[in-house]
Parts: structure tokens; C-alpha cells; sequence
């Protein structure tokens, strides 16, 4: 079953109910108290580039124990990942990896997750060989972070409804990196965690803020086709390749519904 990570930022009522938490190096004295108030929790410590030279892995290794469930630490170099290994840690890449080649070394420094850009994100029928959990942030659209997506609706987003296709090796995670403070991410777990969102995917996915996209018009049939396409639009200079996205985004294109109930309305 997919599991839920959160930040420590959030509400503690919301915590309690999450599977994983996620606590920054530079505040990793929160844990301390995790124990007694979310027994049930997994936590995972990220390092990133500010404290990535700092580490205590003794002080790390000492609060594994504390967690039954899961402990985990996130770094920014691959090479970090088999220092937390001598030290009996879970380790994992932070950035989100473009390659087979990135996931093959992912795979031999032992990683206890991995992130995925397309077109790997579009290939579950080859990731799931490696066997390595993914952790899944739906609501990012370019996880290139680079603004280089031609067009948005071929990123690496998720619909509430599609979630659970994306559960394809026990352990897979679901968290909401960029989300803009609790409150955010706290409605994007209520609203993923119920699997289902029938208004316009703009106010869940931040880069599809204006685009009117009525979410229940989207054909069910499409997050599956999603899955294993392998980001074939983008294989084809002129375009020549699948327009499944395109296709299901102007289906539900609120301006193009409205312009045809009007035109469906005016008397003959």
C-alpha cells in the first residue's frame, strides 16, 4: 500500500496521521520527541546542500533505533549514500534522476528510494526490475526544475485518481515537495489520500495555475495509458507522436465545455 509522507511543519493532527515524516538535518532535534507522539510513524532526515558537509551519522545512527517502522536519511551526492550505509543507515538520492544509467548506479550505491523524471517516470514496466520504492511528488509538473518541458501536461504529475496505479514496489512514497506552507500540503494529503478531485487540477498543481482544467472530464482509461508510454511525445521532432495529454486536457478544458454549452444553448 502507498505510503504518505508529510513535513514536520505540519499540524500535528495531520502527522499523526501520516506514514513518514519528514524533518530537515538543520532541525533534527524535532525527532527527538517522535517517539512517544508518532509511534507509528517512519522518519526520514533530509541533508541537503547547507548541511550536507556537517553530518553526524553517529548522532543518525543512534535515533534509528527509535523508529521501528522506518528511518531513513536523503542526501544530495550518491557517494553520501554508502557513507550512511557503513554506518548502518538507509540512504537515498534527493534529486530526481533522468536515466537508466542514474538509476543502475542508484540501484549498485544501494539506494532505499529513488526519485523519477521522465521519461523513467512513464516507465513502470522497466523501473519496477530494479526494485527500488519510489517516491512520487504528484503535484510537481517539471521535476527538471529546469523549465525545460516543451509543454506542461508531459511532466510528471498524478491525479488523485490515478495514485494507486503508481504503487508498483512495496514501499513507494507519496509526498508534496513545493507546496506553499501547511495548509497546502495538508489539503493535497486530504485530497490524494481520498483519491478523488473533481475541480480544476490548477489549484493542485501549481504549474497548471490558469490552465481550466476540469479534472472529472479527464477519460479514466487515461492515467493508465500514462504509465508505461515512455514519454513517446517527446521522441518526435515535429510532434508526430502520442497527443493522449493534449487530447485529455482540451476534453476537459473548462473554456472549451463552456463554449460548447453555449453554443449547444442558443436558440435555433
Amino acid at each position: 500500500m502507498m505510503k504518505f509522507a508529510l513535513h514536520a511543519w505540519c499540524d500535528k493532527e495531520y502527522l499523526a496521521q501520516a506514514d513518514e515524516i519528514i524533518v530537515k538535518y538543520s532541525e533534527k532535534e524535532r525527532i527527538l520527541e517522535y517517539p512517544e507522539l508518532y509511534p507509528n510513524a517512519a522518519v526520514t532526515i533530509q541533508c541537503y546542500k547547507e548541511t550536507a558537509n556537517n553530518i553526524d551519522w553517529k548522532w543518525l545512527k543512534s535515533m534509528a533505533p527509535l523508529f521501528p517502522h522506518g528511518f531513513s536519511v536523503g542526501v544530495i551526492y550518491f557517494n553520501m549514500i554508502s557513507i550512511a550505509r557503513l554506518h548502518g543507515l538507509n540512504a537515498y538520492f534527493l534529486s530526481y534522476l533522468d536515466t537508466f544509467a542514474e538509476l543502475n548506479r542508484a540501484y549498485h550505491e544501494g539506494s532505499s528510494y529513488v526519485y523519477l523524471n521522465q521519461p523513467l517516470f512513464s516507465q513502470h514496466d522497466k523501473v519496477v526490475r530494479f526494485g527500488i520504492p519510489v517516491r512520487w511528488t504528484p503535484n510537481v509538473v517539471d521535476a527538471s526544475m529546469r523549465n525545460v518541458l516543451g509543454k506542461l501536461e508531459h511532466g510528471t504529475w498524478i491525479r488523485p485518481e490515478d495514485l494507486q496505479l503508481y504503487d508498483i514496489i512495496d514501499g513507494c512514497v507519496v509526498e508534496f515537495p513545493g507546496a506553499n506552507g501547511s495548509r497546502a500540503e495538508q489539503a493535497l494529503f486530504r485530497i490524494y489520500k481520498s483519491g478523488v478531485w473533481e475541480q480544476d487540477l490548477g489549484l493542485l498543481l501549481l504549474e497548471f495555475k490558469g490552465m481550466n482544467v476540469a479534472n472529472y472530464l479527464i477519460p479514466p482509461a487515461f492515467g493508465k495509458t500514462r504509465c508505461n508510454c515512455a514519454q513517446k511525445c517527446e521522441t518526435f521532432p515535429n510532434g508526430d507522436g502520442c497527443h493522449v495529454c493534449e487530447h485529455a486536457l482540451q476534453i476537459a478544458d473548462f473554456n472549451n465545455v463552456n463554449e460548447y454549452f453555449n453554443s449547444e444553448l442558443q436558440p435555433v
